[in-house]
């Protein structure tokens, strides 16, 4: 589920800043600030590309899909009290700790800090109501005032404006930076009971299913390919935010990787079994409309097939994103 700061300040013109909404402001940014602290990290969501999000790449600030384990990590950012001090937020990376969003030139960069003031108010920024929608925020640079952070032609900038576009361009969802890898929605909501299958993406005929407790897919022509390929999606086996995989004609056997093969066993009580059954549901590596599953105890390995077998591996490569991509749809 998403997280979001709500409005800290209203602007009419020049920022009008009641005691009683500097007062809502700093409780909220506090309880906020603890969140993130013990979940980790914060990612920015773009309001009018709801599928992008604020990210960096060659230390520069940009927007874009989130589809790979890199993509991931660039999208992840500690928010924590600004560096120009209070009532500001800055972004710390999260692949590069240490480095902050920082503007120069305008343009949006990932810097080290170099103990200037500049680079402190640089990398600072005021939490405003959102401009494009007043649910979500926008922000504001400490040292240029009416000056907000914004994508344009998806990289980020700050500028002033007043048009339509531009107020969406500068709204941003704060969200739990889990929600864009772990966590993420699948594209149905399985109802208690309900079976489920996998079906490939590049191969979309195809469905993952058991065979001789072995994983891979293969086309649904019989009574037996269905209920090979038909499972429960269950809360997952190593605990929150994660799913395991229950056979409908084995009950009680779970889909588990075993040196990185796919196979379907009975748990054994152990740790290892639950995390092996466990994985996190991530946007699709290929297409962010299907999902696909993190290994929970082997972090940046997805499940894959490879010659209709089923694996966990890691890759970047294209064929090996479709490999990891599958919709999960309902058995009929």
């Amino acid at each position: 589920m998403e997280r979001l700061i709500p409005a800290s300040f209203h602007r009419h013109g020049n920022v009008v800043l009641s005691a009683v909404w500097y007062m809502f402001f700093a409780l909220t940014f506090l309880v906020f600030c603890g969140e993130a602290a013990a979940d980790g990290f914060i990612s920015l969501k773009s309001y009018n590309y709801q599928n992008h999000y604020v990210r960096h790449r060659n230390y520069l600030g940009e927007i874009t899909t989130v589809s790979s384990p890199l993509d991931f990590d660039d999208s992840s950012f500690k928010m924590v009290k600004g560096l120009a001090g209070d009532n500001t937020v800055s972004f710390e990376s999260k692949n590069y700790p240490g480095y902050y969003l920082r503007h120069q030139g305008f343009r949006i960069k990932l810097h080290r800090p170099d103990g200037s003031d500049l680079f402190r108010h640089d990398a600072s920024f005021r939490v405003m109501q959102g401009m494009g929608n007043p649910s979500w925020s926008s922000f504001e640079s400490v040292n240029y005032p009416g000056y907000f952070l914004r994508h344009r032609n998806f990289q980020l900038y700050i500028e002033r404006g007043e048009g339509d576009l531009f107020r969406k361009d500068c709204t941003f969802k704060i969200v739990d930076g889990s929600d864009t890898q772990s966590g993420t929605q699948v594209n149905i909501q399985p109802a208690p009971g309900e079976y489920l299958s996998l079906r490939s993406y590049n191969y979309p005929n195809h469905y993952i299913r058991h065979r001789n407790y072995l994983g891979e897919i293969t086309t649904i022509s019989s009574q037996l390919d269905f209920d090979d390929s038909s499972f429960k999606m269950v809360k997952g086996l190593a605990g929150s935010k994660t799913v395991s995989f229950e056979s409908k004609n084995y009950p009680g056997y779970y889909l588990r990787h075993q040196g990185f093969r796919i196979k379907l066993h009975r748990p054994d009580g152990s740790d290892l079994f639950r995390n092996d059954a466990s994985f996190k549901v991530a946007h699709g590596l290929a297409d962010s409309s299907w999902n696909s599953f993190e290994s929970v105890n082997y972090p940046g390995y997805f499940l894959r097939h490879r010659n209709f077998q089923l694996y966990i591996e890691r890759g970047e490569d294209d064929l090996f994103r479709k490999d990891c991509t599958f919709r999960v749809e309902r058995t009929r």
